[in-house]
């Protein structure tokens, strides 16, 4: 038989024979970054999407038939005149008037005081 012991490479001590290929690495390294940009990408403009979503639910939607009609009634009880009893002699005036005429009362009793 021959002299020489045939050991497996794993086991022969020393160093790695082979520079590492450059290239390789480089490919890899160039592919790792554009897929990290790709998903950061992907994520903002899923997180804009959403969040133009929720604020066209929350704030842009348009009102339903009913609340713009709850709106409506509550807006003229604030802005009419009506008589709610003339034997009593009460009557209701749009609020921007009544606190102006509270305000002229208010005013007058404090100058009336001094």
């Amino acid at each position: 038989m021959s002299e020489h012991s045939h050991t497996p490479l794993h086991e022969k001590p020393g160093y790695e024979k082979a520079d590492i290929q450059l290239k390789w690495v480089a490919v890899v390294g160039v592919l790792f970054v554009v897929m990290l940009a790709a998903i950061a990408i992907g994520t903002k403009s899923q997180f804009i999407k959403d969040k133009n979503e929720v604020i066209y639910e929350q704030v842009l939607q348009p009102a339903s038939p009913q609340l713009r009609d709850v709106r409506a009634h509550d807006e003229a009880l604030l802005n009419d005149y009506q008589i709610i009893s003339r034997p009593k002699g009460i009557y209701q005036i749009p609020i921007e008037q009544a606190m102006q005429v509270m305000a002229e009362r208010a005013y007058r009793a404090h100058q009336s005081e001094r």
